[in-house]
């Protein structure tokens, strides 16, 4: 059972912002890579491939651990859609991307990007990458140098070390970065919203443990289904 007597606000949050973006012309895509992989990507594809007049700058929004492409970028859309043709896609193991490839990299990530940018003709494209999603930006440049005309990276730290977490685990009183990836329980969610946010407002608990079950299901219902 989700949220408060059974009603997820979080899901029904969700499936209100899914009908904003269809109301601005996105549209919700599965691609079957040939890899084994499905990718789910957000489309707002105005440019027609095989005209070269006109055309709007292609832009690849990549989001971070722990969220998926809907709840990544909701805040950006309204006025990305105005100027760019918007590719906003579920990482593998995300939302409703999944594969059967035992392949865990941000390099696996970034080359099933690059095959789902093909699928949709796309030839050059603007990469913003946030969080974990700005590793995959960075592998998908450099691998990628002739599709990707610019690069953004925010808020990744691209050149971490082993030992770049070890504050950050002290503080949360952890020994493996996992914990606060993927928290197990309100209590461990809590602490790691904390963590992610500046002055994070007050919310009942029954509000965290909404938004535990609903998008760590997201990510460990997507690798559970990849690994069977």
């Amino acid at each position: 059972m989700r949220g408060l007597f059974g009603f997820s606000i979080v899901e029904f949050f969700r499936k209100w912002k899914r009908s904003q973006w269809i109301s601005l012309g996105l549209k919700s895509e599965q691609i079957q890579l040939n890899n084994g992989t499905s990718l789910h990507c957000w489309v707002l594809q105005k440019n027609d491939p095989h005209s070269l007049e006109n055309r709007r700058p292609s832009m690849l929004l990549v989001h971070g651990f722990g969220a998926d492409g809907l709840t990544g970028w909701d805040t950006q859309i309204c006025a990305l859609a105005k100027r760019f043709d918007l590719f906003i896609p579920d990482l593998i193991f995300f939302g409703d991307s999944t594969t059967k490839s035992s392949e865990r990299t941000e390099i696996f990530q970034a080359e099933c990007l690059n095959s789902m940018l093909q699928h949709f003709g796309v030839e050059n494209v603007i990469v913003v990458g946030h969080s974990y999603g700005g590793f995959v930006a960075f592998w998908m440049a450099h691998k990628y140098p002739n599709l990707v005309r610019r690069l953004v990276i925010v808020s990744s730290a691209i050149c971490m070390t082993p030992s770049t977490n070890d504050p950050l685990l002290e503080e949360f009183g952890s020994s493996d970065i996992e914990d606060l990836l993927i928290p197990k329980n309100v209590r461990d969610f809590k602490k790691v919203a904390n963590f992610s946010f500046y002055k994070m407002p007050w919310l009942p608990s029954f509000i965290y443990k909404d938004l535990l079950q609903v998008y760590c299901s997201l990510f460990l219902n997507a690798e559970f289904h990849s690994a069977s």
